[in-house]
Parts: structure tokens; sequence; C-alpha cells
């Protein structure tokens, strides 16, 4: 069994509003505000799909017991720190932020372990 982090990349598209970083992307292109729940420091384990792939490649190849694999990076960044990345890579200027107030739901921070799906299958994200 997989449990996946945050996926990005380029299979996401940036009109269809799912995902964070495309609906970013997409406000920041075409100079709309962001809109975020809470104060944009909720911490999330964002891995690219190319590296997502290859974990699933990696889980399928495996022969051992049943396991629960966790498939992230092991690296937490900030939604404030997602948004100053996005706009140093598209060398954009600051866009508008309004800050929501949070909702209940959200998890403050969630940063996968990837120990196991390494130390069973030698994976490991490479972007």
């Amino acid at each position: 069994m997989i449990r996946l982090s945050n996926p990005y990349g380029s299979l996401g598209k940036i009109n269809k509003k799912q995902g964070i970083i495309p609906v970013i992307i997409d406000n920041i292109i075409s100079k709309n505000t962001i809109h975020i729940w809470g104060d944009g420091e909720n911490i999330r384990d964002y891995i690219h799909i190319d590296d997502a792939i290859e974990a699933f490649f990696a889980v399928d190849r495996y022969d051992g017991e049943y396991k629960i694999f966790n498939v992230g990076t092991g690296k937490g960044y900030t939604l404030n720190q997602i948004i100053s990345i996005i706009i140093k890579e598209l060398n954009c200027e600051m866009p508008t932020i309004k800050f929501e107030e949070a909702r209940k739901c959200d998890v403050r921070k969630n940063i996968l372990d990837i120990s196991l799906l390494n130390k069973c299958t030698g994976w490991r994200p490479q972007i």
C-alpha cells in the first residue's frame, strides 16, 4: 500500500484548480490574488510526479511482506516558502496574497517518513 504526499509536476494542469502548486502558478501568471487558508505556515511534503512514479515502480518490484509505504521527500515546505520559490523560478513579482481564516480541518504539519520505503527498496527522491 502506498501513502502519497502532495504531488506536483508537468502533469499538473494550472487551469484545473486542483493541487496548490498549479493553483499558485496560475494565480501568479494571471496576476490574480492568491487566497490561503491560515497564515501560510502550514507545512507539507511535496513530491515531483517523476519521483512518485519511480517510487510506485520500486514498490511494485518489492517482494517482501505487506507494508504501508510513505511516498514523499521527507522534507517540508510552508506555503509561504512555496510561493517564494515559484516567484523566483518564474522571475515574477510578489502577488497579492489574501490570508483567509484557518480551517479547522487543515493539518498544521505533514511530512512523510520515507525511511521504510528506502530501507526496503533503496528508493530515494531525485528531484
